[in-house]
């Protein structure tokens, strides 16, 4: 299944202005009949292995070869919209989820992130405060069961400016804050 004809005869009037002025009348309107034929009929153009064939199309429109060479890059397009299927719009097929009324939301695949807790609670199990700034930011974080993504995510909700990589790099221990306000604001 190819173009509409409405399609097909809108390539053709494009064509028509493309066509350098050297091209005579007669080859002119030999090309334009040729390709009303293959428009009205519903034919694809002539192809020759993955292209077209040059030679044939010549001689079903009546015009030799040298102006076929003039021509080509304006006929191209058009003999390829004529060679290639009609966008046909298909249904999805049925999902069995969906059938069974269990409907996934579309989107980004994966878990949908949690809610930003601006103030989480900690667990009430006492603590020693430890040595050296990664062990303490990595007891308070699993005190209140937040990972460095959450973490990231709220201080970005009041305003901070820190990468997800600084706090890692913070955790891991390869690195501490030089200053209080190494997140960029007054948190």
């Amino acid at each position: 299944m190819s173009l509409p004809n409405r399609g097909r005869l809108s390539l053709i009037e494009a064509f028509r202005a493309a066509l350098p002025a050297s091209v005579s009348d007669r080859e002119r309107e030999a090309l334009e009949a040729y390709l009303l034929a293959l428009a009205g009929g519903g034919a694809e153009p002539p192809k020759r292995g993955r292209g077209f064939d040059w030679n044939r199309i010549g001689l079903e429109a009546g015009v030799d070869g040298g102006t076929l060479s003039e021509v080509r890059e304006h006929l191209l397009p058009v003999l390829r919209a004529y060679a290639r299927p009609a966008q046909v719009r298909r249904s999805k097929p049925l999902d069995l989820r969906v059938a069974l009324g269990a409907a996934r939301p579309q989107g980004r695949p994966g878990r949908r992130p949690e809610a930003v807790v601006a103030f989480p609670v900690a667990s009430p199990e006492p603590w020693d405060d430890p040595e050296g700034f990664r062990a303490a930011l990595d007891l308070h974080m699993r005190r209140h069961g937040d990972t460095v993504y959450r973490l990231h995510r709220a201080l970005l909700a009041r305003g901070g400016r820190i990468a997800l990589s600084t706090l890692a790099i913070w955790r891991r221990g390869g690195k501490a804050p030089r200053r209080s306000r190494a997140c960029g604001s007054s948190i």
